[in-house]
Order: structure tokens, then C-alpha cells, then sequence
């Protein structure tokens, strides 16, 4: 298990003249559990963990609890009671936790190959705590791309390394035309990761041109674009949401 500290950020607000103060900004609580793998590289294991944090991210590479009726889910998935929950799983997966009783109740589930799954926590927790260079609320994203009638919303993701460039935006072109042939027609989160120099490196105008190049099809579809300089990976990350409707 990890879980992101508390306290963080702020800003100097000046309450009265020579008298100035750093408000601090809390920052959502997370507990990220990995099943079936050891704790992804930007996550850090502890033993103290909050019994209902604000989010909880479940990245699931195995759930042999599936296999067995009546299913009865690992005791690490009921000991944390968190207000929101996040699905990241390995494909395979995707049909079987979404069936009733495969997970505990969840804001989204998630589904991409085993090898971008820690790229995805990471910009989903990036997100959550708001460390982007340009900023997003992802809680007013799961709610756009839900319906009101129950279940997660559901989501396919698409994870690349290195830094997008126009050239490569065909190749994501054709994986979100794929995507919406499988009901993932709905929204797209496209989210920038840069780590260490590649981070320095990072140049907006360069970030929009490849923007441009991977939704030059999209125009009629809902977008939200962001970008991060404190991940640990540089990566990027598409995710296509289903076509406005959460499973039954």
C-alpha cells in the first residue's frame, strides 16, 4: 500500500502589512494497492494507512477471486473504506471485475495492457493531487463521463513512452478509432508525463501540436488535456471513456 501525504503546496497570503502567512492547501489522500505486482516506482510502501482516504487506486494485474462462485474479494479490498475508488486492471480482466461482485463499488474502471498500468496510476494520482501544469479536476471528468444509472464508468487506456510528437499522432489516431469500435466513443483524457530533464525540456507549443495531430478526427467529442513536469517516467497517456454509459 501507498499513501500520499496530507499536507502540501499553499500559497503567502499578507493578513495585515509585515504580517504574511503560507496558507497550506491539503491535499487529497490516496491509497494506491497493487495485486498481483509489487507497488509501482512512484509509490513508496507503508504500514499506516487512512481507513477512509479520499481516493483509492487498485491497480490489478491478477484477481483469481474471479475464478471462484460465490466470489468473495481479498480482505485487502475491505479494510480501506475510501470516498471515491479508481480501477486500473491489466485487458483480461476488464469483464470480469466489472461484473457484479468482482470489485467493491468504484467511480471507474480502467483497462490497459500490464505494461503502461503504473504510467496510468501514476497520471490518475497526478491528477488527483492537482500536480499539473495545466490544471484539471478529475472528479468533474468521471462525473461528466457517467451516467445515473450506477456502476463505474468504464474506460480503455493506451499508455506511450517518451514525449508525444506529431508523427506519432496518427498511431494514437488509429488506436482511439479502435477503441470507439469497442464502445469507447465517449470522452478522451490525454495526459503529458515528463520526468527529470525531459521535464525541462518540455515545450507547450510542442505539446499542442501533438495535441492537434491526435484529435484532428475528435472535434465532436468531449477532451481534457494536462500535463505534468513531477512524474517519475516520461509517458503518454490516453484514456477513451465508454460512449456516455456506466456497466450494469
Amino acid at each position: 500500500m501507498f499513501e500520499r501525504p496530507e499536507w502540501g503546496g499553499g500559497f503567502y497570503a499578507a493578513f495585515a502589512p509585515g504580517e504574511v502567512v503560507r496558507v497550506r492547501c491539503p491535499i487529497p489522500s490516496i491509497v494506491v494497492q497493487s495485486l498481483g505486482r509489487p507497488l509501482p516506482p512512484f509509490a513508496s510502501a507503508t504500514l499506516f494507512v487512512a481507513h477512509e482516504p479520499d481516493w483509492e487506486i487498485d491497480m490489478i494485474f491478477a484477481a483469481p477471486w474471479l475464478e471462484i462462485f460465490p466470489i468473495h474479494l481479498p480482505p485487502r479490498l475491505a479494510h480501506v473504506r475510501p470516498r471515491r475508488r479508481l480501477v486500473a486492471c491489466a485487458l483480461p480482466l476488464a469483464d470480469g471485475l466489472t461484473r457484479p461482485g468482482g470489485l467493491p463499488a468504484a467511480d471507474l474502471v480502467v483497462a490497459g495492457e500490464e505494461a503502461g498500468l503504473a504510467a496510468l496510476v501514476e497520471a490518475l494520482a497526478i491528477l488527483i493531487t492537482g500536480n499539473l501544469l495545466i490544471g484539471l479536476d478529475l472528479g468533474p471528468v468521471i462525473a461528466h463521463v457517467g451516467s445515473a444509472g450506477g456502476g463505474p464508468a468504464r474506460a480503455r487506456a493506451c499508455v506511450r513512452p517518451g514525449f508525444g510528437a506529431p508523427g506519432a499522432g496518427a498511431t494514437l489516431r488509429d488506436w482511439i478509432a479502435r477503441a470507439a469500435q469497442e464502445g469507447f466513443a465517449g470522452g478522451l483524457l490525454l495526459v503529458q508525463l515528463a520526468h527529470g530533464d525531459e521535464a525541462r525540456q518540455l515545450r507547450l507549443s510542442a505539446l499542442d501540436a501533438f495535441w492537434q495531430a491526435v484529435l484532428a478526427d475528435e472535434v465532436d467529442r468531449p477532451t481534457w488535456l494536462t500535463a505534468s513536469l513531477e512524474a517519475s517516467v516520461t509517458a503518454t497517456v490516453v484514456v477513451a471513456f465508454a460512449d456516455g454509459s456506466r456497466m450494469r
